[in-house]
C-alpha cells in the first residue's frame, strides 16, 4: 500500500473510532510519525546544535533520530550527556552509529528512513561545498534530499 493509501486508511480508521466515541484512539491514528534527524560527527559536535535540535523537537513535537558517524565504538561524553538531557525534556529520541563521511551517512540514512521531517546538521565545509567545482555553494547532491537540511553554524568544540 502507498503512502497515500495508508493515510487514507489512517483517516477513515480515526472517523470509525470518532463516531464509537474513542476520541483519544482517533487522534492518536491521525497524528503522523514525525522525526527529526540530528546528525553529528564524533568530536566536532556543537552545543549549540544539541540545543537547536530539542528546541524543534519540543515545537513540533517529533522524535528525535540521532545519527552520531564515527570511526570507532565509543561515544563522546557530550552526546552521552545529551540522552540525559532528551530523557529530562521529555523528547523519545533514537540513536544509529553512522561510518565514513558526515555527507554520505545522511544521506544513506534518508534513502531508508522517509518519515524524516528535516535534518539538522552543523555546517563543516566538507558537507556543504562540493570541492570538485570551481565556484563554491551547495553541492548538487543536497538539492535532492527529500526533507529540508537545516545547517547549524558555530564554533566546533574539539576534544
Amino acid at each position: 500500500m502507498g503512502k497515500l493509501g495508508k493515510k487514507l486508511d489512517n483517516i477513515f480508521s480515526a472517523i470509525t473510532f470518532a463516531e464509537a466515541g474513542d476520541h483519544d484512539y482517533a487522534r492518536e491514528l491521525m497524528n503522523e510519525k514525525r522525526n527529526i534527524l540530528l546528525a553529528v560527527k564524533e568530536s566536532e559536535i556543537e552545543r549549540k546544535t544539541l540545543t537547536y535540535a530539542i528546541n524543534t523537537c519540543k515545537r513540533v513535537k517529533a522524535t528525535l533520530d540521532i545519527l552520531y558517524v564515527s570511526e570507532g565504538t565509543n561515544t563522546d561524553p557530550i552526546v552521552e550527556h545529551f540522552f540525559d538531557e532528551l530523557k529530562a525534556e521529555g523528547i523519545n529520541y533514537t540513536f544509529t552509529r553512522g561510518s565514513g563521511t558526515l555527507k554520505q551517512s545522511v544521506l544513506d540514512y534518508a534513502k531508508v528512513n522517509n518519515d524524516v521531517l528535516c535534518v539538522i546538521m552543523e555546517s563543516p565545509e566538507e558537507a556543504v561545498v562540493d570541492h570538485k567545482r570551481k565556484e563554491k555553494g551547495m553541492s548538487d547532491t543536497w538539492k535532492n534530499i527529500s526533507c529540508p537540511l537545516v545547517l547549524v553554524k558555530a564554533g566546533i568544540i574539539q576534544k
